[in-house]
């Protein structure tokens, strides 16, 4: 019996360095995804106080932006994965739906920039939604 006790701690070691290499990893892909998310939200909601095409087309931008920098990210938890895809899907429509929305003001097309404005008010909520289950994720001991 006491032969198996060095394995034993070795084993327990090696369990305990996987979770706190685990732990690492987690908190370093949550840094950066909300360095990228809360700093470029940050900046939309700042460009886009005043609602203009010229405003509207950077907001779209960063949008897009955003969506390429987590694009290439990896996630040691397959959930997360899909929940930063679902998240840079709804980066991408909220990119294509406030250009149209400029598009729409510049051609004083005032009917369908409502439709628009309606359009992105909608996409608020899941984002939300995602952004909360990715933070929760960041949360959540491994």
């Amino acid at each position: 019996m006491s032969n198996r006790a060095p394995e034993f701690a070795c084993l327990a070691l090696g369990l305990l360095c996987l979770v706190g290499c685990e732990r690492v990893r987690r908190a370093s892909q949550c840094d950066l995804l909300a360095d990228s998310v809360n700093t470029t939200m940050g900046a939309v909601a700042e460009e886009t106080k005043s609602i203009t095409p010229a405003t509207l087309r950077t907001g779209a931008r960063l949008y897009a932006s955003l969506s390429q920098t987590l694009g290439p990210m990896q996630f040691s938890d397959r959930q997360m994965a899909i929940e930063v895809e679902s998240f840079r899907r709804s980066l991408d429509s909220a990119a294509r739906i406030t250009e149209q929305l400029a598009d729409d003001l510049t051609q004083n097309e005032l009917a369908q920039a409502a439709l628009h404005r309606r359009d992105l008010e909608a996409l608020k909520g899941p984002m939300k939604t995602q952004a909360y289950k990715m933070n929760a994720w960041c949360k959540h001991e491994p």
